[in-house]
């Protein structure tokens, strides 16, 4: 199922480092890495940013309570770049339980860790990638 192949394909990228703009396969950044692994599951998406992402999947948009694994999940921190508050700075994949998947720190590279509730502004279910 292309949902699994996308959580296994970014999973697989563990401890790869973040490089801003990079899209694989030695080195992403968060969106880059949601890049690769929607493409590589085979869901023919363009590279955005986070907000692009935020934007593309606006119509099929999912609230904390209904986050299932696979979806992308957007966050909004103060940041250099000019992304206002509302506006996705950073994306990572949802897994379950709590955990989300992504890449966002060069010190740490590509990594599972716990979902940050605080600065969580929406999720999104991506379509071709879920079936419904």
């Amino acid at each position: 199922d292309r949902t699994q192949k996308f959580i296994d394909v970014a999973k697989a990228q563990v401890g790869k480092p973040y490089v801003f703009g990079a899209d694989g396969p030695n080195a992403f950044d968060c969106s880059g890495l949601i890049h690769y692994a929607l493409n590589k599951a085979g869901v023919n998406a363009p590279r955005l940013t986070a907000d692009g992402y935020k934007n593309l999947y606006r119509g099929s948009s999912v609230n904390r309570a209904n986050l299932q694994p696979g979806d992308l999940v957007f966050y909004y921190y103060p940041n250099d770049r000019g992304i206002p508050p509302g506006h996705a700075s950073h994306i990572e994949i949802y897994l379950g339980h709590g955990k989300t998947m992504g890449t966002d720190n060069p010190s740490e590279g590509a990594r599972v860790e716990p979902i940050d509730w605080n600065a969580f502004i929406g999720g999104a279910r991506v379509p071709g990638l879920h079936k419904r």
